[in-house]
């Protein structure tokens, strides 16, 4: 039966696909206009459109797009590279406005510049880009003048950039660079990239700034490690008395060692503009210049803000406030740890700690026995109002404990295990889990997700509906048609942190048909959040395909095939901010291979390892049959796919979780491993 609600849903995705109708999407090399160049297909393509790589060989040209709003990416199912000392460059220099996407691109030796000469706005938004680069150009610079307005977005990107250890002149090498001297106040958003410098004498991992207009900085969840490089995260303005607002949350800077101008893990320089600096829970080790917060007083300069929950420890210098700045009113601190720094420059100020701030062997995260663990204080409202993200570096959910940890990191987050089904764990439709962290636990809210080939493996189909519950001291994971359970049927199980889950249960008062409504305080007007959910029986099967969607302000629980979710039955939800570990993606045609659709994202590819979790959402198609992940050994791609073996239809939302920290350490750990044996 159309309930009006099901006929709601239909009727705006209706809407958005015929708003959507004019655009086109090109494969390149493909028909014509696109059986040339990429060049000439981009050239040939109308504002709106998206031209997707779908071939392996390396993109010869030198691409240029200009005064067109565009989207350029991968396929995702295989890399779309640009061969070496090959660059995007997007320009506008007219009075319109318009965007510019680039996705899923990976550069040997190049990268992309952008440059707005005009009176409109350009909008670039760079995301899962991987770019190596060893030459005197950033990776990704964008800058505008003018009267023109600059929005850039860089996101979730693998960068590197490395000089001559032994120049003649010093080298300077940066891996990103945005900056405005525009009338119009530039937005710029850098969040979740790992970036690496070596031999930068005088550049930055990621420098940005403006002149002579405001600006929105947000620098957030980033990762920057190297030798020998200059400068980590930099924010300068000189804008005559406009005021930057610069947001820096969550970021890890280790072993810069430069002394050459702003040089500095973190580094704030207000010339003769204003610059508001709000500073919190970011990491940083072993520089030989760790945060700087200064202002040219005598120039009109001013600097004002807050530096609070951040872990500075093992540097030549700690924390270095401008004497001018430094107190209640200018540039206000808190709850900060400082350990064995040669020496600081401000006033401590309440809950300071001097500390050893026990760090894991080898790692920046903090052991679950720091003194750092929920010292730091809650800052959910002050982000919030900003927009930003409340998760942590690994783009994990804060705050766990009392309150925020300080640091980039917080303890306390998910736990994960791989379930698979054996001779003594079989019984009929049922697996037995045999688990510590939740055995003898009847009230762990325990996730999960069908893994089809455990870390490539060779893997075991269960076409079946699932859920899980608990019995006689064991979670169980189960068939909900009663249908035998394979020998070998694998499952990622997620045991988040408690306060991030809640459970769900069905009755009439939130049941509306085929949909019920949740209803709870973590997601209740809350649309951007991720969220997953698994089915958790007491009384009541639920054999059926279901989605999520938020209907505001309440997410919704749908049944996918249009029949009455039963009264009694419940699910386990979890819920978090979206980061670079926690996202929502759709099929689409160039990601599909057959009953799979393909992820490309630079944490997760060549890494058969990672646990995924993965919920259906609400897009313009849905899948009606039981699904899971799995992994392509020729691909290094994870991908979802239909245990049935049917085409997977473009169009179909998911939403996707996984640990950084759990895929680092079953890989080796090789993202930013350095060899440290002791606790620090």
């Amino acid at each position: 039966m159309i309930t009006p609600l099901r006929a709601g849903l239909a009727g705006l995705l209706l809407v958005m696909n015929l708003q959507a109708a004019h655009a086109l999407t090109r494969n390149w090399p493909g028909a014509a206009p696109c059986d040339g160049t990429l060049q000439a297909c981009i050239d040939a393509s109308a504002a709106g459109d998206t031209v997707v790589i779908v071939t392996n060989t390396p993109v010869d040209e030198a691409i240029t797009i200009q005064n067109k709003a565009l989207t350029l990416r991968g396929s995702g199912k295989q890399d779309a590279t640009f061969a070496e000392y090959r660059t995007i460059f997007v320009s506008s220099t007219d009075a319109l406005n318009r965007a510019v996407n680039l996705e899923d691109l990976h550069f040997a030796n190049g990268g992309i510049r952008a440059v707005n000469n005009g009176s409109g706005t350009l909008t670039m938004r760079v995301r899962r880009v991987v770019a190596f680069r060893d030459w005197q150009s950033p990776a990704i610079l964008a800058n505008a003048s003018g009267d023109g307005g600059l929005a850039v977005l860089v996101e979730n990107s693998d960068l590197s950039v490395k000089g001559d250890p032994d120049p003649m002149f010093p080298e300077s090498m940066t891996a990103i660079s945005l900056y405005s001297s525009s009338t119009q106040p530039p937005e710029f958003d850098i969040r979740f990239n790992r970036i690496r410098v070596v031999d930068s004498e005088q550049g930055e991992a990621i420098y940005t700034g403006s002149s002579g207009s405001p600006a929105n900085i947000r620098i957030i969840g980033n990762r920057v490690d190297g030798e020998d490089y200059n400068a980590g995260i930099v924010v300068t303005h000189g804008g005559g008395g406009a005021q930057l607002n610069a947001y820096v949350v969550g970021n890890v800077v280790r072993n810069q060692h430069g002394n050459v101008g702003a040089s500095g893990a973190i580094v704030f320089r207000a010339r003769d503009g204003d610059i508001d600096a709000l500073v919190y829970n970011n990491t940083l080790i072993d520089n030989r210049r760790a945060l700087e917060v200064s202002a040219r007083g005598d120039l009109g300069g001013e600097i004002t803000g807050a530096v609070r929950n951040n872990l500075v420890a093992f540097n030549q210098s700690g924390i270095m406030i401008d004497s001018d700045f430094d107190g209640p009113g200018l540039v206000a601190n808190s709850n900060n740890l400082e350990f064995d720094n040669s020496y600081n420059w401000y006033t401590p100020g309440p809950g300071t700690l001097h500390v050893t701030p026990r760090l894991r062997s080898g790692d920046f995260r903090i052991l679950d026995d720091s003194p750092a663990v929920d010292a730091g204080i809650n800052l959910d409202s002050t982000l919030e109002t900003l927009g930003i993200p409340l998760v942590d570096a690994d783009g994990q959910p804060r705050q766990n404990g009392a309150s925020y940890d300080i640091g980039a990191f917080e303890t306390g987050t998910a736990t994960q295990w791989l379930h698979q089904d054996t001779a003594t764990s079989a019984a009929n439709h049922t697996s037995t889990v045999n688990w510590p962290q939740i055995d003898g636990d009847p009230s762990a809210r325990t996730l999960f997700t069908p893994n089809y080939n455990p870390s490539g493996s060779s893997g075991v189909y269960n076409a079946h509906f699932t859920g899980i519950y608990y019995q006689t001291g064991k979670w169980r994971v189960f068939n909900q048609d009663a249908g035998d359970m394979p020998q070998g049927a694998a499952f990622n199980l997620l045991y988040p942190d408690q306060r991030h889950v809640f459970t769900h249960t069905v009755t009439a008062a939130n049941q509306a048909g085929f949909t019920t409504k949740l209803d709870n305080v973590r997601v209740n007007g809350k649309g951007g959040k991720v969220i997953i959910a698994s089915p958790y029986w007491t009384s009541s099967y639920f054999n059926a395909p279901y989605s999520i969607a938020y209907f505001g302000p309440q997410w919704l629980i749908i049944n996918e095939s249009d029949a009455t979710i039963p009264e009694s039955v419940n699910f386990f939800v979890y819920a978090q901010d979206p980061s670079q570990a926690g996202f929502r993606t759709a099929s689409y045609a160039s990601a599909i291979y057959g009953n799979s659709f393909f992820l490309d994202h630079p944490l997760l590819n060549g890494k058969a390892c990672a646990q995924l979790q993965v919920t259906q959402g609400n897009g313009s198609d849905a899948l009606t049959v039981p699904f899971g992940v799995w992994f392509s050994n020729s691909r290094q791609r994870w991908a979802i796919f239909r245990q049935d073996l049917g085409a997977m239809p473009a169009g179909v939302a998911f939403h996707v979780w996984f640990d950084p920290k759990q895929v680092e350490q079953c890989s080796s750990g090789e993202l930013f491993r350095d060899g440290f044996e002791d606790v620090r």
